[in-house]
Formats: C-alpha cells, sequence, structure tokens
C-alpha cells in the first residue's frame, strides 16, 4: 500500500502509460470516464477504447470528440479478459506501464500521477489501482480485497485492513507492462468476473500489488451475475489447485439450494448453481443466465 502524502516529482521518461478503457452498452456515461482520463495531470501516451460489440455507436462518437482515442470495435463480445486483451494488443510496444479501466469509472484528476509516484518509490510494485468510491465523493466501497473463509472474496473498505490485501479490483488497474505480459495477460477462461483476482495473484507471485491511498477514482457498481461468480470461484480455485477451497465452494453452493432455493421452490436458482460448478470444471460456458442475480 503506498500513503505517501510527499510531493516528490515524477519523471516524464518513467511515467510513459497507454490505456484501455472497455465498454459495453453503458451510453453517453462513457464521456465522462474518458474525459476523466485524458484531462489527467499525467496523460496516457495512447488510449484505445474497447466496445464489446455494443451495437450503440457510442465508442466512436466518444472518440471523435476526444481525438487522443482510438476506437477498437469488437465484432463479438469477448467479456472483460478478451476486451481488455484486444485493447492490450494495441498499445502493448507504446508504454512502460498499461492502465485498465472499465467504462464507468471516473479518475480524480491526479490518480494515474499518484499511481506512477507509488511505481517509482516502489520497485517491486507491478500492479496498482486506486482507492474506488460509490460515485464522485462517495463511501469507500473497495481498496481491493481479500479471501473470505468459504473461498469468496470480500472488498476491503478502511486503509487499517489493507494489510490482508489479496486482490485488486479490475475496475482500474495500472500495471508494469513487462511483468503483466511475462505472465501472459489476462486468463480468457474466465470471461467475466474473478479476472482481477486471478491476474492480481499471480502478478503477486512476481511482485508487489498494492492500493494507492493517494489515489482517488469513483464507479458505479453492481452484483455481479451468480452465475458467472460461481462458474469462476470453482475455476480459480482449480487453477490454484486449492482443493480445500473447491470443496467449500461446492458445500456452500449446494447448502443454498437445499436450504434456500428448494424451500421457496426458485428452480432457476437451482439451474443457475448447478449449470455454474457444472462449468466451473468443465469450463464451458452459458451466457443464458449472465444477468440472473440470486441470493
Amino acid at each position: 500500500m503506498s500513503t505517501s502524502g510527499t510531493t516528490q516529482s515524477v519523471h516524464s521518461g518513467t511515467s510513459k502509460y497507454t490505456a484501455v478503457v472497455l465498454y459495453y452498452k453503458l451510453g453517453p456515461d462513457l464521456y465522462k470516464t474518458v474525459a476523466s482520463l485524458v484531462g489527467q495531470t499525467l496523460p496516457p501516451a495512447r488510449i484505445v477504447v474497447v466496445d464489446n460489440n455494443s451495437g450503440d455507436g457510442i465508442v466512436r462518437e466518444v472518440c471523435r470528440r476526444y481525438p487522443q482515442c482510438e476506437p477498437l470495435v469488437l465484432s463479438e463480445n469477448e467479456g472483460y479478459s478478451g476486451g481488455m486483451s484486444a485493447g492490450l494488443r494495441r498499445v502493448s510496444k507504446y508504454g512502460q506501464r498499461i492502465l485498465f479501466m472499465t467504462h464507468e469509472v471516473i479518475l480524480a484528476r491526479n490518480c494515474v500521477e499518484e499511481m506512477t509516484r507509488a511505481f517509482e518509490m516502489n520497485s517491486q510494485l507491478v500492479l496498482a489501482s486506486p482507492v474506488l468510491t460509490h460515485g464522485v465523493g462517495g463511501p469507500v466501497w473497495s481498496l481491493g480485497g481479500k479471501f473470505g473463509k468459504f473461498g469468496t472474496v470480500q472488498h476491503i473498505t478502511s486503509v487499517d485492513d489493507l494489510d490482508t490485501l489479496e486482490w485488486l479490483d479490475g475496475a482500474c488497474l495500472f500495471a508494469e507492462m513487462n511483468a503483466f505480459t511475462t505472465i501472459g495477460g489476462f486468463d480468457h477462461d474466465y470471461f467475466l468476473y474473478w479476472e482481477d483476482v486471478d491476474i492480481s495473484v499471480r502478478l503477486h507471485e512476481v511482485g508487489e500489488i498494492s492500493c494507492v491511498a493517494t489515489a482517488m477514482a469513483s464507479q458505479g457498481t453492481s452484483m455481479a451475475p451468480t452465475y458467472f461468480k460461481l462458474r469462476n470461484q470453482v475455476m480459480f480455485w482449480r487453477k490454484q489447485q486449492n482443493t480445500v477451497n473447491v470443496v467449500k465452494t461446492i458445500a456452500a453452493a449446494v447448502a443454498k439450494i437445499l436450504l434456500r432455493d428448494l424451500r421457496h421452490m426458485n428452480i432457476q436458482a437451482v439451474r443457475v448453481r448447478l449449470l455454474a460448478l457444472c462449468h466451473g470444471f468443465t469450463g464451458n460456458m452459458s451466457v443464458k443466465y449472465n444477468h440472473v442475480r440470486v441470493s
């Protein structure tokens, strides 16, 4: 974690970075996201705005307003991992670091400068993120997170708990390019959700990860669809070869099916959980339930 309030200068020779903004059917609010990036005290050398096959034309309109941006419109929705990786391929040779942002993030004006300073002060740092709030000026909702006792993920909301940090939120990630490409980048098996946990853990094996307490950004948040949350939780722990957490994940899901879903005759919830568990093992994926959220 970086907590320094120092005014140490950020040297232009070591702060060059590129940015990828991932968009999917958000609408005109994308203008605010891009404006916050273009207006940084330390602006990126190049920006690619990736449209995950939204079909609404917003990305091209935004890039016409901001000529610093290059649109990349994909022919199909490739999810978070695929969309970010497509953008990365466009900009990887242009910067020392890469900023990944999702379409609803608004950066404070000095956000990237503060994260860059953290890299310059710690040569072991390979992945950083800002403090994320609910809306501009709203309460803190994520400084990254840790793992729960049943193999779940939990957001950290207080700087006092940052000593337990195990992963950073994928809404805004600032990565050292060499380290990121060396480990192979994002794992496309996840498609959506848990890929930020996966990349954090893998990068932590080669360096340090940090939530920079002086870097601020806001995000509009929503609950993850149950199918992807459960499918990818199983997949993550299988990839980590952590059998105990795989069993815990399955046991928790089965308990919800028996004690909650069947009790209330919520057959759709039963189907979602069982399919997610199955696909967590096979690697298959269904988009049929990608918007279904059950408690």
